[in-house]
């Protein structure tokens, strides 16, 4: 707990101490000294009171300072849920790679952006599992469902479509040379 005046207050959040006393009457908390405890009351400021026209002080700032912390209600199964969100991420590549051809870029271009854009996202989502101490559902799920290869992009269907010729290994190669990959 940090104990500050009413001035250090008015300071830390932009505004006069006329507003910290505007402040009290409506009710924020206040010791009995006088003083304020800084962390209650930016929480204070940031939950009961609106911003005004400059949203770089006042409690615009104390929500800044203090952020409002959010319950998370989880909604059904937590791993299920967890799951579905990973079995998104494996079928990314599918997408990817049909609207990059939709938009016109050729087949290879396509199969850079969807391995790129794949690899980044699994990469996010594995960081943000390993939070949530679940650091090895991503790499196990996408590796233990065999159903996610007809998930994959059809590069022979899409190769036809741009009357391009199906060449995974030309494309794989035009990757690693965007990339500066070793072959």
């Amino acid at each position: 707990m940090t104990i500050i005046s009413k001035a250090a207050l008015a300071a830390e959040l932009s505004v006069s101490k006329a507003r910290v006393s505007q402040y009290l009457k409506s009710g924020l908390p206040e010791r009995d000294d006088g003083k304020l405890d800084r962390e209650a009351a930016l929480h204070w400021i940031s939950q009961n009171l609106r911003s005004g026209p400059d949203h770089r002080k006042g409690p615009a700032r104390a929500r800044v300072l203090v952020p409002t912390k959010r319950e998370v209600k989880p909604h059904g199964d937590s791993e299920s849920a967890q799951r579905a969100l990973v079995y998104m991420l494996c079928r990314d590549q599918h997408y990817i790679a049909t609207t990059a051809v939709d938009l016109g870029l050729p087949v290879a271009m396509a199969y850079a952006l969807a391995d790129q854009i794949h690899q980044g996202l699994l990469d996010a989502a594995r960081e943000h599992l390993q939070r949530f101490g679940e650091p090895n559902l991503v790499s196990s799920f996408c590796l233990d469902h065999s159903d996610l290869e007809t998930n994959a992009p059809d590069w022979a269907g899409l190769a036809e479509r741009t009357g391009e010729p199906h060449d995974e290994d030309a494309w794989s190669d035009h990757l690693h040379d965007l990339m500066g990959w070793e072959k």
